[in-house]
């Protein structure tokens, strides 16, 4: 009985960590994103699913800009695959992102946009503005 009671709290832990995000502590930075090089291509990945808070997003923001900053590299991919929901603010900080990266000449592309937010950028141009795959290989293949 112990040992079922130990499995399940494990299990209760383990659901807790994934679902429920981690909180900086004292002096501590969160870290939103994620980040790895593709070939030869910065790939950035949302760590959080729902992005509505105006701290969270302002942190994003702030984030993405720091990446694009200490990269050298001159092609990112900002893959949407575990973004469910944003605000509007959101849109906004992507927007000062292709700013921010196009001065630096940098060539962004963005991915795995689910149909909901799709339908947002469609709805205020901003597919027009964005370049947007459907996965991550393809916008990294048409650098």
């Amino acid at each position: 009985m112990a040992q079922t009671r130990k499995i399940e709290y494990l299990y209760y832990l383990l659901i807790a960590t994934l679902i429920i995000p981690r909180t900086a502590g004292p002096g501590e930075k969160m870290s939103f994103l994620s980040t790895r090089v593709q070939d030869g291509k910065l790939v950035i990945n949302f760590r959080v699913s729902k992005l509505l808070e105006t701290n969270r997003i302002n942190a994003i923001g702030d984030e993405l800009n720091a990446l694009a900053d200490a990269s050298d590299a001159k092609e990112i991919v900002l893959d949407l695959k575990h973004v469910q929901a944003m605000s509007s603010a959101v849109l906004g900080q992507l927007i000062d992102f292709k700013k921010h990266c196009d001065a630096k000449n940098i060539a962004l592309k963005l991915c795995n946009v689910s149909k909901e937010i799709q339908e947002i950028f469609k709805i205020t141009n901003l597919n027009q503005v964005f370049k947007i795959y459907a996965t991550r290989e393809k916008a990294i293949r048409a650098f």
